[in-house]
């Protein structure tokens, strides 16, 4: 599934891995669902620091009898009942703060991987890129009435954390990554 060049630079990556990597998905029976599952097995198996753990919402396929319900009581020009709306609203605010917890995690894990690993030059690239998508050096809030006093690691591990956060977890990892091998090079 992986083109082999980018199997190849993944390689690279993965080898500086310090800290082990979980990635967790919640699939359903889909094709699209399957083909995910087969990257994140691919993924997962050029290192031994990376698994690959299926969170299934079972919570989520709970709910499938109320939402026939409430699809079927729309169909028919019916108010669903509050209470299962009630369920349905819970069972997705439960869903998003899993996810905000895991990209949390995830965000945290990878910060200190990159800490880690990164050079002084991978570094400013990352400030670079994070002072131009996010309009500015981002700072603790301890400092934010006097920037110039913040200390660089700190400055350094929020410009990390936002990148990781919005950019390396979304889809940008790719050009990401070969900016950072740019910046790396002699």
């Amino acid at each position: 599934m992986l083109d082999p060049n980018l199997k190849t630079q993944l390689e690279g990556y993965l080898a500086r891995l310090v800290q082990p990597i979980e990635l967790a998905s919640s699939l359903d029976d889909g094709d699209a669902s399957r083909e995910l599952a087969g990257l994140l097995d691919e993924i997962a198996a050029l290192s031994d620091k990376i698994t690959v753990v299926r969170r299934d919402d079972d919570a989520l396929k709970a709910l499938e009898p109320t939402i026939v319900k409430m699809r079927d009581a729309a169909i028919q020009g019916k108010l669903p009942s509050a209470e299962d709306e009630k369920r349905v609203a819970d069972a997705n605010q439960a869903a998003d703060t899993r996810a905000a917890e895991a990209r949390k995690k995830a965000t945290l894990d990878l910060l200190a991987e990159t800490i880690a690993s990164f050079t002084a030059d991978q570094k400013a690239e990352v400030q670079r890129q994070s002072d131009a998508l996010f309009g500015g050096k981002r700072v603790p809030r301890a400092f934010v009435n006097n920037p110039s006093k913040a200390p660089k690691d700190q400055v350094e591990a929020l410009a990390l954390s936002a990148y990781i956060e919005r950019v390396l977890l979304i889809d940008r990892a790719i050009p990401l990554m070969e900016k950072m091998r740019a910046a790396a090079a002699p």
